[in-house]
């Protein structure tokens, strides 16, 4: 596996869409604060890759969940916060 690219994170979501792996939010080894991070995963070819999704800027995260919705959106839902969108 190609792990470049892809910083160690928990407290993240991650969703399956067709071949990707998206991995979303959550917090980075030792720094403290939440991220509003996307990465794919590839599963056929290994590689990890950060995208921006197009639209509004999803919030940070942690500790949170998400879902697929139709082909392209998934929504991330955290306890008190507004639900953010990311439009792949």
């Amino acid at each position: 596996m190609n792990y470049q690219g892809s910083p160690r994170r928990h407290t993240h979501s991650s969703t399956l869409i067709q071949d990707y792996i998206i991995t979303f939010g959550g917090v980075e080894g030792g720094n403290p604060g939440r991220k509003n991070e996307a990465y794919f995963y590839n599963i056929k070819t290994g590689v990890w890759k950060q995208i921006t999704p197009p639209g509004i800027e999803p919030a940070a995260r942690q500790r949170h969940s998400a879902c697929l919705y139709k082909d392209n959106d998934v929504f991330e839902f955290e306890v008190g916060a507004i639900p953010s969108q990311l439009r792949l």
